[in-house]
């Protein structure tokens, strides 16, 4: 960051404050209230559950990541722990950038600043990740799909 004015510190210390600044905006104009009383009627168990599979999920997805890497020698020895970490810091960096392409960009940079090799490299491997993934879900989606068709005809799938 040789291009800033100000010290490192100091460009933590901004960024901190605008984001807790932009929270706090954000729960002026959305208010308290009509949140609280959404979550008061959620079950706990399916909110548990919820966060339970989505961090299984993203160690899954992770490990992928890393088995990709390997695979298109792009570096020759990657630590799981380094891109289970690289994984969660692209995903919520990536909610300030405006599209999901820019998740996938955000994870392609970190990896390449962390493990060496080119920047369109990393994000041939984030995007075959996400073809990967795509590829599972709509098997999964298919299969029960197929299932609910099968045991509850006429309540799982209906036609459009």
């Amino acid at each position: 960051m040789r291009w800033l004015p100000w010290s490192l510190s100091t460009f933590k210390l901004v960024r901190f404050v605008l984001v807790i600044t932009a929270l706090a905006v954000l729960l002026l104009k959305v208010g308290r209230t009509d949140p609280l009383q959404r979550l008061a009627g959620a079950r706990v168990g399916f909110i548990a559950m919820a966060v339970v599979v989505q961090i299984i999920d993203g160690m899954v997805r992770s490990w992928n990541w890393r088995q990709l890497i390997c695979a298109m020698r792009i570096a020759p020895k990657v630590d799981y722990s380094v891109v289970l970490r690289l994984y969660w810091a692209g995903a919520f960096l990536g909610q300030t950038v405006p599209s999901v392409a820019g998740t996938d960009a955000v994870r392609a940079i970190l990896a390449s600043r962390s493990f060496g090799g080119r920047v369109s490299e990393h994000l041939a491997a984030v995007v075959a990740l996400n073809m990967f993934s795509l590829m599972a879900g709509c098997t999964v989606g298919l299969a029960v799909a197929a299932w609910l068709f099968l045991t509850a005809p006429g309540h799982g799938v209906r036609p459009v």
